[in-house]
């Protein structure tokens, strides 16, 4: 390849001790490394550990090869262009792992939860930041090793545009998701309700939203179609709704039904998981075959299984004083009730 023996000699040589000294500072940046409270990500910090002793030493070996040991011809130029490409696609490389160890590192020092919003936040805004940056040395650097790197630019421009009209579901759910992202309607854990969809959001990714119904299933929703709906988020509610019908015979005395009813409300006072400031119990309604009183009241509690605890004691004790006050619970209208019916074989039941 045009080059005397003793530069080939010299070029071996130059390039032992650059990998000597490559794997030398390798190691003391990852010896440093490993000090810090985000440590624990190893693989990454080795990775960036690499490429950045090599970084440090390709242009000063690529000088003294060029300089001292005085590489010729063709020989030369190729060695020059392949170490210029091979620094600007190396210093992109550790771009991308230097924001992803950032990013890591913000998500490890303020506790958030990986599969959460804010992390998938912070997680795709560095990936932007760093692609963004990843382009301009890219181009920055063709245009230094002599290549049409404005006019390849330019080519992207409308490939990029072409290749963004077809992907413009995809680019949707994209921007769907970091509205979701930037807004926060709602976090991984809530539970949710739009559409006919209603369950608890298991996790928030870049094109959908998973959603595990409780019917078990799990149900990934394209986030546009989230964001152009109206959603419910259950979890932020400070009270529950609990809508309960007793229904009692007709023939309860006016007193007992009063005295009943002051009872519930009493019940609902001294409950302390209860909303005092809003509450309904009140005779409602005569139908058919039982007289219908309505409570209305709201359970002040953190979720769904701790609300039907509350709900079951403030109905057993609604219960029990429904047998202190020798209070008959009717039968729901459509349904008949056997007790009532005659003992005398002659009688015929409604239909017959």
């Amino acid at each position: 390849m045009g080059q005397p023996v003793w530069r080939w000699i010299g070029l071996i040589i130059v390039l032992f001790m650059s990998v000597v000294l490559c794997i030398t500072i390798k190691n003391i940046i990852y010896f440093l490394s490993t000090r810090f409270s985000f440590s624990k990500y190893y693989s990454n910090w080795k990775k960036f550990s690499w490429l950045l002793a090599i970084l440090i030493l390709l242009p000063s070996t690529a000088f003294f090869l060029i300089n001292y040991v005085r590489l010729s011809g063709e020989f030369r130029e190729v060695f020059t262009v392949l170490a210029g490409i091979s620094f600007y696609l190396l210093l992109a490389w550790m771009l991308w792992v230097l924001t992803d160890l950032i990013s890591n590192y913000i998500t490890e020092t303020r506790s958030l939860f990986s599969g959460g919003i804010d992390s998938q936040f912070i997680r795709i805004s560095f990936r932007i930041v760093s692609i963004i940056f990843i382009v301009i040395i890219l181009v920055f650097g063709a245009h230094q090793l002599g290549f049409p790197a404005y006019s390849i630019v330019a080519g992207l421009g409308v490939g990029g545009l072409a290749l963004a009209l077809a992907a413009q579901e995809n680019m949707s759910n994209l921007l769907g998701s970091l509205v979701i992202m930037a807004e926060k309607p709602f976090r991984v854990g809530h539970t949710i309700r739009f559409a006919d969809v209603e369950g608890k959001v298991e996790s928030i990714g870049f094109r959908s939203v998973q959603i595990r119904t409780f019917y078990n299933s799990l149900v990934s929703v394209p986030s546009r179609e989230i964001i152009s709906s109206t959603v419910d988020n259950m979890e932020l509610r400070q009270y529950r709704r609990t809508k309960l019908i007793i229904r009692i015979e007709y023939d309860t005395p006016t007193e007992k039904i009063e005295k009943f009813i002051e009872g519930i409300k009493k019940i609902i006072l001294e409950n302390e998981h209860t909303r005092k400031d809003f509450f309904q119990v009140a005779l409602n309604e005569f139908d058919e075959r039982n007289l219908n009183i309505v409570i209305y009241l709201f359970l002040e509690v953190p979720d769904w299984p701790t609300e039907l605890v509350h709900r079951e004691e403030l109905f057993l004790e609604i219960l029990q004083l429904a047998e202190i006050e020798s209070i008959k619970i009717g039968s729901p209208m459509g349904i008949l009730d056997i007790k009532s019916v005659p003992k005398n074989t002659n009688a015929k039941l409604p239909g017959d």
